[in-house]
């Protein structure tokens, strides 16, 4: 797995040491806080020599391509490193996987077109806006170009536990657990499809043992709610109140993003943690 150290990486190593699996943990620099059972390398996925090597010696079965930059504001103040990262990653991990191994690349909702608040299948046009979104996009590209046995993940908002304060939800938790009485918020009229970061890594995993060769799948709840309601859910039992921010106004938001399942679904992918709960657990 590369990217083990980052968010989702950490629960997906979780995850599948839990079902016994061995796992291998690529990560960029030596990892602090690692996963106990997890086997960790440092291997930096821009270096497509060191990938080889690496490759070579850890000869998985199984390849879940986690590793990315993926926070916009930092896509779009360095798209070098993005688009160093983002695509000749994806590159260099699959050119070198062994014959007999699948590999996942872990993409995103991003790479969709606005749809007016429609729900996104697997099928609905792509026009990704951004850094970000447009470097996954052609990560997409690259890794159904050069390996042989490959699932793409089109992974919708997620949060959980441990999440960096990076990203809006946890952002607004760890404020509110810090005992603010403001937090100052964008357009909290948006809305998001959020789900467990649990719930996806299991998504991960039951796709990269089940799901059909070059194939696409969305890992979503099917539900939007507005960013207000995710704050309400955050903030509830304390004073908190959210406060307009128009410097956190972006002007090519979509306004409405949620993500068909029933693909995923039929395969037998099912979510079991409650989001509401979830929040209200990072909060307190």
């Amino acid at each position: 797995m590369t990217g083990a150290a980052g968010f989702a990486g950490k629960w997906l190593c979780r995850h599948l040491v839990g079902q016994g699996h061995d796992v291998s943990g690529w990560v960029r620099r030596e990892c602090q806080d690692g996963v106990a059972g997890v086997r960790y390398r440092v291997q930096d996925v821009t270096d497509g020599a060191g990938c080889a090597m690496a490759m070579g010696e850890d000869r998985p079965d199984i390849v879940f391509h986690l590793a990315a930059v993926t926070n916009v504001g930092a896509c779009e103040q360095r798209p070098d490193v993005a688009l160093a990262v983002n695509v000749q990653g994806t590159r260099n991990v699959f050119s070198c996987l062994p014959q007999s191994a699948r590999g996942v690349l872990i993409s995103t909702c991003h790479v969709y077109a606005n749809a007016g608040g429609e729900l996104l299948t697997e099928r609905h046009a792509v026009k990704p806006l951004g850094v970000y979104a447009s470097s996954k996009h052609e990560a997409e590209k690259v890794a159904l170009e050069v390996a042989r046995d490959v699932v793409v993940i089109r992974a919708f908002h997620h949060t959980g536990p441990g999440q960096s304060e990076a990203y809006v939800l946890s952002d607004w938790a760890a404020q509110v657990r810090a005992g603010k009485a403001e937090v100052a918020v964008g357009d909290t009229s948006l809305r998001r499809d959020f789900s467990d970061v649990r719930d996806i890594v299991a998504g991960y995993t039951l796709l990269g043992a089940e799901g059909n060769s070059r194939e696409i799948y969305n890992l979503a709840s099917g539900q939007s709610h507005t960013l207000q309601t995710y704050f309400d859910w955050i903030s509830e039992g304390s004073s908190c109140v959210a406060v307009p921010d128009a410097a956190r106004l972006r002007s090519n938001d979509n306004r409405v993003m949620v993500g068909d399942p029933s693909k995923a679904e039929r395969l037998g992918w099912r979510r079991s943690h409650s989001l509401r709960r979830t929040l209200a657990q990072m909060a307190g």
